[in-house]
């Protein structure tokens, strides 16, 4: 699948150098959840959501992170979490989550 994706000149937004700009592609398919919340349907016993895409999907869209937006990379330095530009919004990305979301590298912002 990375081939694939290398050939319609994607690549991992974490990737991306300071000042550049990307326009997100997708999530990777292997993205995982790798923390545990707490399930009110059980009483408040903590239930694993590991693997669950869609819950992560849905953190990553309340970021104003999803298909087709542009992003800026304000800072990128190594053992640093990321730090994006949305519109007015900055946000910062974990480097594993910032892995897993493919961008296609641009030059202006649409």
């Amino acid at each position: 699948m990375v081939e694939g994706l290398k050939e319609k000149g994607l690549i991992p937004l974490a990737l991306l150098r300071e000042g550049e700009l990307g326009k997100i592609y997708s999530l990777s398919s292997d993205l995982k959840v790798d923390s545990w919340y707490t399930c009110r349907g059980c009483g408040g016993v903590k239930c694993c959501l590991r693997g669950k895409k869609d819950v992560v999907n849905q953190k990553i869209g309340s970021m104003g992170l999803k298909p087709g937006q542009v992003v800026e990379v304000k800072q990128n330095k190594p053992g640093n979490p990321i730090l994006l530009r949305v519109e007015e919004t900055f946000i910062a990305l974990s480097r594993k989550l910032a892995m897993k979301i493919m961008v296609l590298k641009t030059n202006h912002k649409s």
